[in-house]
């Protein structure tokens, strides 16, 4: 017996250290983007935060027309339109917006990256709040602790809630105030919230009154997060269902009563749900002419129009571009596929689902006694609500992976009440059997977070690593080469310059700079020079000298001979070797000795619209300001001749290719009736036949052990890197949202020197346009065969 309870609390123990290693992977790394912009509803909600104040009074908190905390426009006393607002396209709630800022004004952080990184910490203790939380339903259900700290241990150990916490996003706000609502559905299920009044007749009981106010309160407030979750509500009907299910009643009359009391309860609810959204939700409601009160209950014509907005685009009809990721994705198995394989993990996800049809076998299948009572009763809210909203949200147009985290703690209840009911249930030896499950789920779970955090959040962004090997290795307007003293690699240094440097004979060109790192110096790369037309008659040598100095004393000095066929070349020469040193300033000069005048021009750098530009702004280097020129390629139009004509010009004039992620190439793939121009460029690209070269690749798969595990491409390899296709259409890669924010695939091409413009025409040219169909995804059509190899 000591044995055994000393064993109990040892496992216990266990299972509240790993409580708190999962609340400590939500905190690991929140800088993980390197202070860089590249999650949009981040920065959209930055933008509009750093605009905005908690309001000094309750008049104008309430008065949206003019209130410092709403989105929208400002209006006059005449309802005429005075000032464009912070965003007038808000959708998102506004209670995470107020709390934010709170916060963020309390700590003396409002301006832009300290903001972004105080809502992040916010966001992650919501979750921390969350995990409580189910602590507490769990106890409340089952009264069991074992039950309550291993569904804790699966929802702190969740990939997706960890994911989620590291964002600065309104998705851990609207779990955490779903999650109280659920406690106060719990509460109302387990009370007695129906008795005899002294005139004997029924009446609701004050304890039915409190919580189903609670219930309310929450809900509104949940709907304050994200409007979507209003569906909640259903959840006090099926709490007071399993309060007086097992009611005696003794008469028609009772029945009668009975009924018309729960729907006065949650009628009641609704009340103080309206209430409540009323309150956290002020924006939502404004007068169309004079001031706006609490007591202002028509719609804000602003918000309204943001919410069709958001409709439209959640529906796959006006969501352009973004939309296009989710063509022919299977309602319900690709959610499926994305929960268990990637948002929780196989051990976890499998363990769930099996838990979610034992618990319909334990409320369905007949059993005797007071057993089956608090079994149906304990189970019925969380299962109605995991498998409602995700079969709900599931069959939508848009299946975002993230949506469905406000029914992962949920999920997470049921596999801990399931492994440990498995283990009550057995006994003797039969115990191996449940023991090794919550092993494999517990340990498998564990693994699968910590290769999770480690592969995503304990290294550098893929971005950020792709950003910094452009400003090492695509050569600016004057760019140092050389060696980095302390790590070995090979690498350079780019000069600030404009678009354009005129180098002639008596006036040197000079730049000032700094050094990030200790880095040796040894050639000098000057991406295109164009000599006049002169040098070609002439017999003067273009004689060109290059220095390096700090503080008027000269480091290091070179006189170059350059050949004088410099049509727009690309010129690599050596120089005399200097060790650099950071932080300390130093003076490029290059002077022009002899020979006609020269003219030297930037890089440059091709980037796909719809999508985060590289390179950005990093390590005080402002890249199209400073180093590069940029283009824009418009991908993501419908192909047609106006598209290859803007596609040649881009191939002709970049130097660089850059994919920044998967976005554009992978949702073209999803309608290839209009994109067959396109999808060509694609192959031809990544085959090296349109005359650009892979110089570079970014990917970031998972590692355990021997294994790579690729959610990009969906495909496992064995001690080597997955290669990812250039048409992914497989079912089983993750659905775009999970990797594009912390670890998208970054591809970059160079141009070869065999480019040929013609050769990349008759390529596009393929495509025979006249049959190009212009399809929104909710109609795209796959051509007989197309997905061969996938399915």
């Amino acid at each position: 017996m000591v044995k055994e309870k000393f064993l109990s609390r040892l496992l216990d123990l266990i299972l509240i250290l790993l409580i708190l290693l999962g609340i400590g992977y939500r905190f690991y790394n929140m800088n993980w983007d390197s202070g860089a912009l590249l999650h949009p509803d981040e920065y959209g909600l930055t933008n509009t935060l750093t605009r905005l104040s908690v309001p000094v009074s309750i008049e104008n908190y309430f008065n949206t027309r003019e209130s410092t905390l709403s989105p929208y426009n400002k209006y006059d006393l005449g309802g005429d339109k005075i000032e464009d607002g912070p965003d007038n396209r808000m959708r998102w709630g506004q209670l995470p917006i107020l709390l934010i800022r709170m916060a963020a004004e309390a700590l003396n952080t409002t301006r832009y990256g300290e903001l972004r990184q105080t809502g992040r910490y916010v966001n992650a203790l919501m979750d921390v709040g969350t995990i409580l939380l189910l602590i507490a339903i769990a106890k409340m259900l089952f009264h069991d602790r074992k039950i309550a700290l291993l569904s804790a241990v699966f929802s702190s150990l969740a990939v997706m809630q960890i994911q989620q916490s590291h964002f600065m996003t309104v998705d851990q706000f609207a779990v955490f105030f779903c999650m109280l609502t659920i406690y106060a559905a719990v509460r109302i299920s387990r009370l007695q919230i129906i008795q005899n009044a002294p005139d004997g007749s029924l009446r609701l009981t004050r304890q039915a009154w409190l919580w189903g106010g609670l219930f309310g309160l929450f809900l509104g407030m949940t709907i304050a997060c994200k409007i979507n979750l209003a569906i909640l509500g259903l959840m006090v009907v099926v709490a007071v269902f399993i309060a007086v299910a097992e009611n005696r009643v003794r008469s028609k009359k009772e029945i009668q009563q009975m009924i018309w009391l729960s729907f006065l309860l949650c009628a009641f609810s609704a009340v103080i749900m309206a209430l409540t959204f009323r309150v956290f939700q002020p924006m939502s409601f404004r007068a169309e002419t004079g001031n706006t009160t609490f007591f202002t209950w028509q719609p804000n014509k602003d918000w309204l129009d943001s919410m069709l907005v958001s409709i439209s685009e959640s529906s796959g009809i006006g969501g352009g571009p973004p939309s296009e990721q989710w063509a022919k994705r299977t309602p319900v198995i690709f959610p499926l596929a994305n929960m268990v394989l990637y948002g929780m993990g196989l051990p976890l996800g499998i363990a769930v689902w099996i838990a979610a049809g034992f618990a319909l076998y334990r409320i369905f299948v007949p059993k005797r006694g007071a057993e089956k009572s608090r079994t149906w009763k304990a189970l019925l809210i969380p299962l109605i609500w995991a498998l409602f909203f995700f079969f709900f949200m599931g069959t939508r147009f848009v299946k975002c992976i993230r949506y469905m985290l406000p029914v992962y703690p949920a999920f997470c209840l049921l596999a801990g009440w399931g492994i440990v009911t498995f283990w009550r249930r057995s006994s003797g030896w039969r115990r191996i059997f449940p023991a090794l499950i919550g092993l494999l789920a517990v340990g498998g779970t564990l693994l699968w977070s910590t290769t999770f955090v480690k592969t995503i959040y304990g290294q550098e962004h893929s971005r950020v690593e792709a950003v910094r090997w452009i400003y090492s290795n695509i050569p600016a307007l004057f760019h140092l080469q050389g060696q980095d003293t302390v790590s070995g690699e090979n690498g350079g240094i780019p000069l600030s310059a404009p678009q354009f440097v005129r180098l002639s004979v008596g006036a040197p060109y000079e730049i000032a700079f700094i050094p990030q790192k200790d880095f040796e110096i040894s050639a000098l790369t000057m991406p295109h020079v164009l000599a006049d037309e002169v040098a070609a008659i002439t017999d003067e040598p273009v004689i060109l000298r290059i220095s390096i100095l700090k503080a008027g004393e000269t480091l290091s000095e070179t006189t170059i001979t350059l050949p004088k066929e410099l049509d727009d070349s690309a010129v690599t020469v050596d120089i005399n070797p200097v060790v650099l040193f950071p932080r300390e300033r130093y003076t490029f000069t290059a002077e022009l000795l002899s020979g006609p005048g020269l003219t030297l021009r930037r890089s440059v750098l091709a980037n796909e619209s719809w999508d985060e530009g590289l390179p950005f702004a990093l390590d005080g280097y402002d890249p199209f300001g400073q180093l590069y020129t940029g283009l824009s390629n418009e991908v993501r139009w419908s192909d047609s001749e106006s598209k290859k004509e803007m596609l040649l010009n881009v191939l002709s004039e970049a130097d660089y290719l850059i994919l920044p992620s998967q976005r554009s190439i992978w949702s073209a793939a999803r309608i290839p009736l209009t994109y067959p121009m396109t999808l060509d460029y694609y192959d031809s690209l990544f085959d090296g036949s349109l005359g650009f070269e892979l110089a570079a690749e970014f990917q970031r798969p998972f590692v355990i052990g021997p294994l790579h595990i690729s959610d990009l491409a969906g495909t496992v390899r064995w001690n080597e890197d997955p290669q990812l296709p250039v048409k992914n259409l497989s079912p089983w890669s993750a659905e775009e949202a999970f990797s594009v924010y912390d670890h998208p695939p970054v591809w970059i091409f160079k141009k070869s020197a065999d480019f040929d413009l013609s050769a990349a025409k008759s390529i596009l040219d393929r495509a025979d346009l006249t049959q190009v169909v212009v399809q929104g995804p909710t109609d795209a059509i796959w051509p007989e065969g197309y997905a061969d190899g996938w399915f």
